[in-house]
């Protein structure tokens, strides 16, 4: 690769990288320097970075900071962390505030990456979209990659997925995620047809690069005429915007992400022409096309394709149930895969450091401001479940360790809170170090 373009491409990487990072990590301190500073607890550094300052300000008793290693940020408050062992008689020392002020304190960094998340949702779910129509209420299976392990257990276009593992999927992409998370797992899938049921098997394939379940399959709707060019054989042909195109040469046709059925067809016919089956308004019937050859060589018909798909508005109530179901299943998932990942059934490979966020940034970024968004709420939602977990040096830590006092009504002694809290520390730090290996070894696979 040219130099210039790889430099090009890292710059743009760790641009978009901080452009997600940083409001969701400023947005989490704030939910703890809000309530601290309310609670009258004394914040002695509000910073985004870890490693040297490179610039700060200072400002009603806070230092404010910028530091150089963009990998997260901290607040620091008066007493969380002593080396003494002690605690002075002043009421702005974190341990001199009541347990349920400390767990406010503690728990409202995640709730912050939660509600950003959520208010981001809501926007998202508000917004006038194009919705994909399926073939049929089930999903419609498109393309299907030849020698894969979906194409040696049976599984064709036109096929009508009605389940997979016992559970129905009625959108894509849930399966998508499903499946994602089931690497060297048997999947067994339901389909139906030419309207009789069957059932396939096969282990789903893991892959190489992230270690997570290599989909060779995509999904189908129907094939639509959004243009007919003037003077082109389709119009000669009597194709008109609006028409619904069936079949091919007796084939099933259908828009299917990763691959063009109607171009292959005419491609493979030449001047040989082929004869469409159009649904016109519920009325089907025949269209003889002989398609014309361009200046690069490809034989063309003369019609801009699309898929089929409905306008969908949400009411702004409406907007906000479907913002906290995205809420609840995105929660879900991220759960069910830190599951998986404890009990070693999804690799770790399948965590991204700043690298791969780096690189799906960019990728949304070049979508749009929607995508990317999406992502950031979807990253902001799972950094607040991650600090959530009870593992010391987080957030969930500490309230772990709270909710132990609490129930007991007995406190840890500060020492065995410092020691606890640098157990937490070696932990994250060999967990990051595992990340950013695992992050730099997928540029080489």
């Amino acid at each position: 690769m040219d130099q210039s373009i790889y430099k090009g491409c890292s710059l743009s990487y760790a641009f978009s990288f901080l452009l997600v990072v940083v409001p969701l990590v400023l947005f989490h301190e704030l939910g703890h320097f809000i309530v601290a500073k309310l609670a009258g607890i004394r914040v002695n550094t509000f910073a985004f970075g870890f490693g040297k300052e490179l610039f700060s300000f200072h400002f009603k008793g806070t230092d404010y900071r910028w530091n150089l290693i963009p990998l997260g940020g901290y607040v620091d408050l008066f007493g969380e962390v002593s080396v003494t062992g002690e605690i002075p008689e002043d009421p702005r020392h974190f341990y001199n505030r009541p347990k349920w002020v400390r767990f406010l304190v503690m728990v409202m960094g995640p709730l912050f990456n939660i509600l950003l998340a959520f208010i981001v949702f809501w926007y998202l779910q508000a917004q006038p979209k194009n919705a994909v129509k399926w073939l049929d209420d089930p999903i419609t299976v498109g393309y299907v990659e030849p020698d894969s392990a979906e194409a040696k257990a049976g599984l064709q276009p036109g096929d009508h997925i009605l389940a997979v593992n016992g559970v129905e999927y009625k959108h894509f992409e849930k399966l998508s995620y499903e499946l994602a998370i089931s690497p060297e797992m048997v999947i067994e899938m339901e389909i139906e047809r030419d309207g009789k049921p069957q059932t396939i098997v096969y282990t789903m394939k893991a892959n190489k690069k992230d270690g997570i379940g290599d989909i060779q399959f995509t999904w189908a709707s129907r094939l639509l005429v959004q243009k007919v060019i003037e003077g082109s054989p389709a119009e000669r042909a009597g194709l008109q915007a609006g028409d619904w195109l069936e079949r091919a040469e007796g084939q099933k046709i259908f828009f299917t992400p990763g691959t063009n059925m109607l171009f292959e067809t005419v491609q493979a016919r030449k001047e040989e022409g082929v004869v469409l089956v159009v649904n016109r308004s519920g009325e089907r019937f025949e269209a003889a096309v002989v398609p014309e050859k361009n200046d690069k060589g490809d034989y063309l018909i003369g019609v801009q394709i699309g898929f089929d798909s409905e306008v969908e508005n949400a009411a702004f109530l409406e907007a906000g149930e479907a913002a906290w179901q995205d809420i609840v299943e995105h929660s879900t998932f991220a759960l069910r895969v830190l599951k998986k990942m404890v009990f070693g059934d999804l690799s770790v490979k399948a965590m991204s450091g700043p690298i791969g966020i780096g690189q799906v940034a960019k990728e949304s970024l070049d979508r749009g401001l929607e995508p990317f968004i999406f992502l950031l709420a979807l990253l902001s939602l799972q950094l607040g479940i991650f600090n959530l977990i009870p593992i010391p040096m987080l957030d969930g830590g500490e309230i772990f360790v709270l909710l132990i006092e609490g129930v007991t009504r007995r406190d840890f002694s500060l020492g065995t809170k410092v020691q606890i809290k640098m157990a937490g520390f070696f932990f994250l730090i060999s967990f990051v170090i595992l990340v950013l290996i695992s992050d730099v070894m997928k540029l080489f696979v």
